[in-house]
């Protein structure tokens, strides 16, 4: 994040995400939530960010989360 003027997360409940790991990757359960346990945790990535698109609801909600956030002036 050193290397960046800003930081963009895109945030998601952890039973979502896990699903939709489980379903893309077509992983077991247990193996999606050993790679989801490796990885910073979302309250760590969030507190690092400028940024948070919230990709828990629909894709239409998002892209209106990254829109707004891309038209938003910041310098």
């Amino acid at each position: 994040d050193s290397w960046v003027d800003e930081v963009w997360v895109v945030s998601c409940p952890a039973a979502k995400q896990q699903a939709r790991l489980i379903s893309r990757n077509s992983l077991k359960p247990e193996d999606a939530a050993k790679r989801l346990a490796s990885q910073m945790s979302l309250e760590e990535r969030v507190g690092k960010a400028d940024v948070v698109i919230d990709n828990g609801g629909t894709l239409t909600i998002a892209t209106i989360q990254a829109l707004a956030a891309i038209r938003k002036p910041r310098w």
